[in-house]
């Protein structure tokens, strides 16, 4: 399936291509294709992509459709995926991840159906929830320091902890 569902330019110059099929890497001239692998827990945990981030130590995390939110140590060449756990109140809300955003302080925000979570990389948990059972597609970070969080609702935030209905008619 060739359908194209995220894109990444990293800081190296790959491009990196999401599909409903796997992670693709493109040097130029080659791709490389990431895909799950039975049994093998450091590969990439979920073939449907939707979204690819960077972080600050070059690693890319990616936002899948069901499988939770994909690590890839770039350094190790190896995949470690968060899930979704209901009994684990520092796991992320939904396996369902719509889009990522990594903010000043190298916090993964994590935009689901199910609202907000915000991620630690360091401690690898989840270190708050926000805007709660409010269904968010896209997060985004302006200059000014607000924080901007889309879906059925546009919110803003100027402390990126409490957040109001922007009217998009006003």
């Amino acid at each position: 399936d060739n359908n194209v569902t995220a894109i990444f330019e990293d800081s190296f110059h790959f491009m990196w291509i999401g599909t409903r099929n796997g992670l693709n890497q493109y040097d130029g001239t080659n791709f490389k294709i990431f895909e799950p692998i039975k049994g093998d827990s450091t590969s990439l945990g979920h073939s449907f992509i939707n979204c690819i981030v960077e972080d600050e130590n070059r690693d890319l995390w990616i936002a899948t459709e069901g499988g939770g939110l994909c690590h890839y140590k770039r350094s190790l060449g190896i995949f470690n995926t968060h899930t979704a756990d209901q009994t684990n109140k520092k796991s992320i809300t939904s396996g369902y991840i719509n889009h990522l955003a990594i903010d000043s302080k190298g916090k993964i925000w994590i935009a689901t159906a199910k609202g907000i979570d915000i991620f630690d990389p360091i401690k690898q948990e989840v270190v708050n929830k926000i805007l709660v059972d409010e269904a968010i597609d896209y997060i985004y970070f302006d200059e000014k320091g607000n924080t901007w969080a889309g879906g059925t609702h546009l919110f803003k935030s100027t402390n990126g902890r409490s957040f109001t209905i922007v009217d998009l008619l006003n």
